[in-house]
Parts: C-alpha cells; structure tokens; sequence
C-alpha cells in the first residue's frame, strides 16, 4: 500500500519480474504497450493509463507517471499485466482533501496542525500560547501603582502590548481593552 497526496500528479517507482524467471524485466524484456497497465478509481472499472511505465537507464527499475486526474480517488488501484511478466497490482490511498481517504493533509506539519487547532472560543493553542506567556513572563506595567486602572502585560520580547486590562481599585480585572494574540 502506498499513501500518496490526493490530486497531484504522483510516479511509482517498481520492478517487475519476467514469467517464469528469477530475473526482473529490463527493456529488453517487456515492451509496456496499451492495456498492459490500467487503473481503477475508487473500484470503478479499468481503464487505460495516460502513461505507460518507462525503464531508468539501462536498469530493472521502472517509473510510472500517474496524472493529477488519475490521482483523484480515495483509493487507487494500478494493474500491470502482459505475457511477458508477473501481474502486478499496486495499491493507493490517498490524502490531503476530503474526497482522498485520509482527509489530512500530511505534507502539512503535524506540529502546526496541533498548535492551529481552536482549545477556546476563536483562539487556537498557539495564539492561547502567546498570551499566556505575556502573563506568566512578559513585562507588566500599572500593578505597582496604587488606584492603578490597567494593566498592561508585553510580550516576552517586549515589542508589542498583547493584553491591557481595566482594574478597580482593589486590583481586581474588570475589563480587557487589548488582547493581541497574533
């Protein structure tokens, strides 16, 4: 089985034995002529590929270019048959989109995917993250100042204000004016 991106162009790489023999097919050997190597989408019927399969120099190494139509199925399956070698049969599955059999999309880091997910109302971990580190290690400004009414908390590079809040006189937080998360 073999997980490729659902929707673009994809080449296999394979060898092929030759009937009857110990010895994987070379040029001399197997001819991909059309109808030797078919493709079925999803379980529907077999039809033609676009490409035949295409020896790598003078090697029993062979390629076949599958187009980005070709590649637009849950689940792919290539045959390879001719008299002058072993059938074969490939499997795919794909991903990367809703129609593919795995929606996720694995080219994306995996990392992201985590940090990007929504834990609270609109904000994602990584956007949670930010503010959480300007109130455990950012500058704070406004907390020493008696009847103070705000309180700033910076980012722990100190470039930007990511929260403001409006306090009572008991220091109490009242109101947020800023919340910058970006």
């Amino acid at each position: 089985m073999r997980l490729t991106k659902y929707g673009v162009a994809h080449t296999l790489y394979f060898t092929i034995p030759i009937v009857n023999d110990t010895n994987l097919a070379k040029t001399a050997d197997w001819t991909p002529a059309a109808g030797d190597v078919q493709i079925s989408k999803d379980g529907g019927a077999l039809a033609n590929t676009t490409n035949l399969p295409s020896v790598i120099g003078s090697s029993f190494l062979w390629s076949l270019t599958l187009t980005a139509t070709e590649m637009t199925a849950a689940q792919i399956a290539v045959a390879i048959e001719d008299a002058a070698v072993e059938d074969q049969l490939v499997l795919i599955e794909t991903y990367g989109n809703a129609s593919g059999q795995h929606a996720a999309d694995l080219d994306v880091d995996i990392a992201d995917q985590v940090l990007d997910e929504i834990v609270e109302g609109v904000y994602s971990l990584r956007e949670s993250a930010r503010l959480w580190n300007a109130v455990l290690v950012g500058e704070l400004s406004g907390a020493t100042t008696s009847g103070a009414t705000t309180l700033t908390f910076r980012d722990i590079s100190d470039s930007k204000d990511r929260i403001t809040v409006s306090v009572d006189g008991a220091g109490n937080r009242t109101a947020f004016t800023t919340l910058d998360e970006t």
